[in-house]
């Protein structure tokens, strides 16, 4: 009990930091600029170096792989960078130790929270969609098949509404590619999101728990 609660103070104290010390210049919605600031804060998610966060860019599937990393605390993947798991992901990709971290990583490898192409490659430059970022989602909550329906990605789509994951964003098309915007509105949801199989527990609860030594 005592070290919930100084993960939690020392994440309440990060967060405030964040909110106000993350803003960018391409920021108005005060919605947005929350979770933007709250993910800074959590090494998550940052802008571009130049104050810019960019939230009109579209996400490549390894840029959101290497975010769903972070919100899972991988936040250092060399371990897993000699890996080369797909034809078209290199070791030598920026985010190959990412890819292979959420594949190999004893504690992720059983979620099966991201999966290939059926022809074997992974398409990391291109754009992810709606679809396969709700799924990614509800995977790393521990969400599988038998529980969300056989059919992809409506199911999928459907479950994340029903649990909260989608709530505040702009994107509703399953195969309209996913902006920077709405990725960090999804991220936060599902940090905050009850996990599956645990009590009420939250990714946020373990990734803060994480970061306390």
């Amino acid at each position: 009990m005592v070290k919930r609660s100084f993960t939690c103070l020392s994440l309440a104290l990060a967060l405030l930091a964040g909110s106000a010390g993350a803003t960018f210049n391409d920021i108005t919605d005060e919605n947005l600029a929350q979770a933007v600031a709250s993910l800074d804060a959590l090494s998550i998610m940052q802008g571009d170096g130049a104050g810019n966060f960019e939230p009109n860019r579209s996400l490549t599937r390894a840029e959101f792989t290497k975010l769903a990393a972070a919100s899972l605390g991988v936040s250092d993947a060399t371990a897993y960078q000699s890996y080369t798991l797909f034809p078209d992901v290199l070791y030598t990709h920026w985010a190959s130790g990412y890819i292979a971290a959420m594949m190999k990583a004893p504690d992720l490898a059983k979620k099966q929270i991201i999966r290939g192409n059926p022809d074997g490659t992974f398409t990391p430059e291109k754009p992810v969609t709606y679809g396969e970022a709700c799924t990614m989602l509800l995977r790393m909550l521990g969400y599988t098949e038998e529980d969300v329906g056989p059919f992809w990605p409506a199911d999928y789509i459907a479950k994340a509404q029903a649990v909260g994951l989608t709530e505040g964003v702009s994107v509703t098309d399953a195969k309209s590619a996913v902006k920077r915007s709405d990725a960090a509105i999804l991220l936060l949801n599902t940090l905050n999101a009850p996990l599956k199989d645990d009590a009420g527990a939250t990714l946020m609860d373990n990734l803060a728990s994480a970061t306390v030594d």
